[in-house]
């Protein structure tokens, strides 16, 4: 597994996020917190985000990887979280796309270092520079596009190639466009075969998403930050 198994009191809550794989790769559903957002009423006026925090405050810089199939809403994701708004036409990445947020996080001064890499083919030849010494990684995939998951091992295998000291480097499975998705035969059938994804690649955590309605966007980013504050001992 990625990361340790016996979960510790220090270990960060898993807010809202709706499976881990345990020691036996069973799926097993996370209890939610006590007042869960509903995904079908969209956030018309999120929070403000707080002031720019001055560079000369940042403590440590982390490089995270987002990654998976082209137009699957990673960059929406991102604008979503940083900018605090959902843009429906949002232009595919070309290439690679580099973003630099500080954010102050449980006391914690961070400079997050975002690149997020195109998924269509054409690209591929550009990501093994792009992925390496990585500090953490989002693989995402369209949950109303069950062929999308199906490219979710190939992302998992290139992070992990290209970060070959790094065994524990934890990578969040994240499923965008639950919005999109009302039949519940259809989601029992894409739940079960992430299950077997997961257990595949020893994979341990999914947070599933909607950028359009706001629904787990900040849990997502915000359990990858604290997970690695939690590995890292800094928490």
């Amino acid at each position: 597994m990625l990361a340790s198994q016996k979960l510790e009191n220090s270990r960060p809550r898993r807010s809202n996020i709706v499976w881990r794989v345990d020691e036996d790769t069973e799926i097993v559903e996370e209890s939610p917190p006590a007042t869960p957002k509903e995904p079908s009423k969209p956030v018309e006026k999120p929070p403000a985000r707080p002031a720019a925090i001055s560079p000369d405050k940042v403590q440590f810089r982390w490089k995270i990887v987002v990654c998976g199939p082209g137009g699957v809403g990673k960059s929406t994701l991102l604008h979503r979280y940083f900018y605090r708004q959902f843009l429906p036409d949002m232009i595919m990445t070309i290439g690679v796309s580099h973003m630099s947020h500080i954010i102050e996080r449980n006391g914690k001064v961070i400079n997050l270092i975002i690149w997020d890499l195109s998924g269509q083919k054409r690209f591929e030849v550009l990501h093994p520079a792009y992925v390496g010494d990585a500090t953490g990684a989002f693989v995402v995939f369209d949950i109303s596009a069950p062929e999308t998951l199906e490219e979710v091992n190939r992302w998992v295998e290139l992070i992990r190639k290209f970060n070959p000291n790094n065994k524990a480097l934890p990578i969040i499975l994240v499923g965008t466009k639950v919005d999109l998705v009302s039949d519940q035969a259809y989601l029992d059938s894409i739940y079960k075969r992430i299950e077997e994804v997961m257990a595949d690649l020893e994979l341990q955590y999914i947070c599933v998403t909607s950028s359009k309605t706001n629904y787990n966007v900040d849990e997502t980013i915000n359990f990858l930050i604290d997970y690695i504050l939690w590995q890292q001992n800094l928490k």
